[in-house]
């Protein structure tokens, strides 16, 4: 066995395919079989070593009888390292074994084809049965797409797998987990746009687009209305132009377009965002009726207020991880209606996962407000042109949060 050791920089990225044409390069022998055992930073010449990058790399190169030789990365793992997105086993294996008992189905055919990280709006992850009580926290999670080759079946998890229910099944092909809004979807959108607005379709643009798992209401909050409790795929949709930006929810083809005129704005300056999932704030808990998290500033200070059932106006010092709770107001339980009713009858679940704070100034701060199962931001320079129902928003938690 002949070792020998490469000295890369502590931020060297190596990637699989620099790795095998360095390799290639090198030649010391010819013809070898090349592998890399990820994590270990170790890449043999000679017998393979078994690990899933191996596969691909023994796939690329011919095998010949020849020495061994070796070669140690002297490389470092990041001191912080970014957490992983990947599924984890646990939660994909119980998708799986599901599918398996309800189909009966080989477990050699059985695969997780897509996944994605997704909040439910309550503790049974959206679809509840009749009468089904569930508790209505939101809960972090998963969707999960598995595949026999002719047929997906849908599930949603919570972040362990413990929960997982079963959101429907269709045939391949229908991709109902993609990032990218079809283009005959598109092209509806916009015509539908021009028709509630009067703007031509040329001066109307899609600026964002999001796959969503919507209730019966697609994501628009009924106020004191209710929504059927069914799980649709589809979109989140900003369309702008120079006079506005209006926000609509769709069905996965496009047969049901709505306007959520909450959220749309007439404003020339201000183009509203989508929050993505991965850049929700967590979940507050359930004694918490309403959060306001302040950042920015030229000092980037936080500044987290959480109002609770019991009344209590609290805000929360963080000292390097160490959280404290100071009662700074308390409210009456009349008053906590009250607000509660304000956010029902403003329909501030339409406003959820919209970002307002495109326009902050260098000084200034964004504030993300959380309640009604809704996360919305705003700038503090662009309160003047945010939507009606979040100025109102505002100016009442003002109120309970300052002087009670």
């Amino acid at each position: 066995m002949v070792r020998r050791t490469l000295n890369l920089p502590m931020d060297t990225v190596f990637p699989q395919s620099t790795a095998l044409s360095t390799l290639k390069k090198l030649r010391v022998f010819p013809r070898r079989t090349v592998s890399i055992a990820a994590g270990t930073m170790l890449f043999t010449l000679g017998s393979p070593l078994q690990s899933p990058l191996s596969q691909a790399a023994d796939a690329s190169l011919p095998t010949a009888p020849a020495p061994s030789v070796q070669f140690q990365l002297a490389q470092y793992r990041p001191r912080n390292p970014v957490p992983t997105q990947r599924l984890p086993r646990q939660v994909g294996d119980r998708v799986r074994q599901d599918v398996i008992q309800r189909t009966g189905l080989s477990p050699q055919f059985v695969r997780i084809s897509r996944y994605e990280r997704h909040t439910w709006p309550d503790g049974c992850l959206g679809l509840a049965g009749s009468n089904e009580f569930c508790t209505q926290a939101l809960v972090s999670g998963w969707r999960v797409q598995v595949s026999d080759g002719s047929h997906c079946w849908i599930y949603r998890t919570d972040l362990s797998g413990q929960n997982i229910r079963l959101e429907g099944d269709q045939i391949v092909g229908d991709e109902p987990i993609s990032d990218e809004l079809p283009r005959a979807l598109s092209d509806r959108i916009l015509r539908v746009a021009a028709a509630d607005t009067g703007i031509s379709t040329s001066r109307l643009r899609i600026s964002e687009a999001q796959p969503r798992v919507w209730n019966g209401c697609l994501g628009l909050d009924p106020g004191d209305g209710a929504c059927t409790l069914i799980a649709i795929s589809g979109w989140q949709v900003v369309v702008s132009s120079s006079q506005g930006s209006w926000i609509y929810h769709t069905d996965g083809n496009g047969n049901d377009i709505r306007l959520n005129e909450t959220a749309s704005i007439r404003s020339q300056t201000l183009v509203p965002q989508l929050i993505r999932e991965d850049a929700l704030p967590a979940v507050p808990s359930q004694n918490v009726v309403f959060r306001s998290i302040q950042q920015g500033g030229i000092g980037g200070s936080v500044n987290e207020i959480r109002l609770l059932r019991d009344g209590r106006v609290v805000q929360i010092i963080n000292d390097r991880g160490s959280f404290t709770q100071i009662e700074i107001n308390r409210v009456s339980q009349r008053q906590i209606a009250e607000f509660e009713q304000l956010l029902e009858d403003v329909r501030f679940g339409s406003l959820d996962r919209l970002d307002y704070a495109t326009a902050q100034g260098a000084d200034g701060f964004t504030v993300t407000l959380t309640g009604r199962a809704s996360t919305t931001r705003y700038a503090d320079i662009t309160q003047d042109q945010l939507p009606s129902a979040l100025r109102q928003v505002i100016q009442a938690w003002d109120q309970i949060a300052i002087t009670g």
